[in-house]
């Protein structure tokens, strides 16, 4: 087992606020479960930036990750790069690029919560579950889990 690393850039305005157990708005049970699904609406929004020289803010130890999480990250990783290789846990270097492309949408996909739970009226809970009806209006109209769907 490889001691992997996941890193983004700890936006104390937006990871803390919405974890935290000290706040009233906060919506994830863990730093962990922010980060993948940073990294789906990163991936839903095709919104994937390179982290800053701070990278290594915030830290999740790839082991910590749930199976479930790891086949999130897995199958944007594949549809991302259409290398099934990337599947292999076992290789570093195909676990640094699937680790790469989680980081990369996670940080794009932490500006749009910050912008969607964060920035417009109500509790972030209300708007989480008036962002996720928004994304499956969305993806009704315009099939993103048909095609990745289609892909495997």
């Amino acid at each position: 087992m490889t001691d992997a690393m996941l890193y983004y850039e700890k936006k104390e305005d937006i990871w803390d606020p919405l974890v935290s157990s000290d706040s009233d708005i906060s919506v994830f049970k863990s730093y962990k479960d922010l980060f993948v699904f940073a990294v789906c609406v990163g991936y839903v929004n095709n919104d994937r930036k390179s982290l800053s020289e701070n990278r290594k803010q915030g830290e999740i130890r790839w082991e910590y990750l749930t199976r479930e999480n790891k086949m999130v990250i897995d199958s944007v990783a594949l549809s991302e790069s259409s290398d099934p290789k990337l599947l292999i846990d076992s290789n570093q270097d195909y676990l640094d690029k699937k680790v790469t492309i989680a980081e990369e949408y996670a940080n794009g996909g932490i500006d749009i919560l910050k912008n969607e739970l964060l920035e417009k009226p109500g509790s972030p809970l209300e708007n989480l579950i008036s962002y996720m009806n928004k994304v499956s209006k969305l993806e009704e109209k315009e099939g993103y889990l048909k095609e990745i769907e289609d892909e495997f």
